[in-house]
């Protein structure tokens, strides 16, 4: 049921290269949580990177900037939402006052329909509980 995997390198004793090879190696011990999609993100030179594909996380080709400090990544086993409809996959990319974030989470809120609901949460096209 999907798992999550980073790095955090605050000293920056890593080259972005060496640190996708380190993000590579996560996702590829992450499968035994979820094969249907791989996905990471990070904030380097600036800007939130946030990369994802429907495979698994083996198959997922990382790159990762020299100055990034924190990188997240998530393996998907899928619950709700097509695996193969990108938009579904972790991370999520989002943004709060021009503040950009990325998220992702482990498990299923069964009731996320009657929650968006009752907290008038806005419409969106992802299908998952997210």
């Amino acid at each position: 049921m999907c798992c999550l995997f980073g790095l955090i390198d605050t000293q920056q004793r890593y080259s972005g290269a060496e640190k996708a090879r380190m993000l590579h190696a996560l996702a590829t011990a992450a499968e035994a949580r979820g094969t249907d999609a791989a996905g990471y993100a990070y904030l380097g030179s600036g800007r939130l990177i946030v990369r994802k594909s429907p495979v698994p996380g083996h198959k997922l080709r990382f790159a990762v900037s020299d100055d990034t400090v924190n990188e997240m990544g998530h393996t998907r086993m899928t619950a709700q939402g097509d695996a193969r409809r990108n938009r579904n996959n972790h991370p999520f990319a989002g943004s709060i006052n021009g503040a950009r974030f990325a998220f992702a989470h482990n498990g299923v809120i069964y009731n996320d329909r009657e929650l968006r609901e009752q907290f008038a949460l806005p419409h969106t096209k992802i299908e998952t509980d997210s």
